[in-house]
């Protein structure tokens, strides 16, 4: 028989209800949990010539993330937001929205290269901040630069 002294065991009890408490609030409704831009995406498109004279191919270049915007309300509503404070580094510039509470919501809209599709996602409730990485060395053909991640958290 293994003896266990009654300070291991209440240690032993504190430690697994605190890792139970931690299981039980992520997964409690309402959760604060992060939310990224995907880095790339599948899109299946068709395109068809209107003359006889040309033919259509693949170019085969991927769909990845190249822009981002927040928007207070849904993105059919149009109402997007400036960056709050910006952040220029050598190699990159950091772009953060502060989120004060909105009845509306605030949404995520990721957009991507060589594509028309965007995705969209309405943010958690506790959502208080979203930053935006930007790389300073490389931009897309619209000399934009390339937005590296983009992230939303609670604070």
């Amino acid at each position: 028989m293994v003896s266990i002294s009654r300070n291991s065991y209440r240690n032993r009890l504190i430690i697994e209800f605190a890792l139970i408490a931690g299981i039980m609030f992520a997964m409690a409704p309402g959760a604060a949990a992060d939310v990224l831009c995907p880095d790339t995406i599948g899109v299946v498109e068709n395109a068809t010539s209107t003359t006889g004279d040309w033919q259509v191919r693949d170019s085969g270049e991927k769909p990845e993330l190249d822009r981002m915007t927040i928007y207070d309300g849904p993105p059919a509503d149009q109402a997007s937001l400036k960056y709050d404070r910006e952040i220029k580094r050598k190699s990159e510039i950091v772009q953060i929205w502060n989120l004060a509470p909105s009845k509306r919501g605030y949404w995520l809209a990721c957009g991507y290269s060589n594509t028309s599709k965007e995705l969209y996602r309405k943010l958690p409730e506790m959502t208080a901040i979203c930053e935006a990485i930007l790389d300073r060395t490389v931009s897309f053909p619209n000399g934009g630069p390339v937005v590296r991640r983009v992230r939303c958290r609670a604070k």
